[in-house]
């Protein structure tokens, strides 16, 4: 009898892992709060193909993104490389269950992404292609992204492009909160 005691009680120490609370999931309401702590002005460089990665640094090859909450905390906006004429905007919002990312381009398309939770860690969150506006109208658009949190004030942000189905190419911003 002390044996199947023993083997329950070591099932249910290997089963705990297992059960761990819900809490501890990363749902897109905890990556939206997460994004939201952005809030301010961050400073870095680019860096991989695409000419826009390039395009956004100024001479000194400095980028500057700008994050906002607004819409009474129901929206985060990202402003890359603001007023220049390579300026694009980053609208996160949750839409019930999930946290929704529209970019909208210097080249003027609006491709939409869903974050993957199966895919993100609390430090890495993925968001991935999900239909858009104006695809057509362009050669390239930009199909997924991940953005890595590096403590509070460090970041890098992974914006991949396709050209059609194909990949086309990853701009990466390495950027510090100023």
């Amino acid at each position: 009898m002390k044996r199947v005691q023993w083997i329950a009680v070591a099932a249910a120490v290997l089963l705990l892992p297992a059960a761990a609370p819900a809490s501890e999931e990363l749902t897109a309401e905890k990556a939206f709060e997460r994004l939201k702590a952005l809030a301010g002005t961050w400073e870095g460089s680019a860096s991989g193909e695409g000419e826009e990665a390039a395009a956004e640094a100024d001479a000194t090859g400095k980028v500057v993104h700008e994050f906002e909450v607004t819409a009474s905390g129901h929206v985060l906006m990202e402003r890359m490389g603001p007023d220049t004429e390579y300026e694009m905007v980053n609208m996160y919002h949750l839409d019930g269950s999930d946290l929704v990312l529209t970019h909208y381009c210097s080249s003027g398309n609006q491709p939409r992404m869903k974050f993957n939770a199966e895919t993100s860690v609390p430090n890495r969150l993925v968001f991935d292609f999900d239909g858009g506006t104006n695809l057509e109208t362009t050669p390239s658009h930009i199909h997924s992204a991940e953005i890595r949190l590096d403590g509070r004030d460090r970041l890098d942000s992974a914006w991949m492009a396709h050209e059609g189905n194909e990949e086309a190419g990853t701009m990466t911003f390495h950027l510090k909160r100023q």
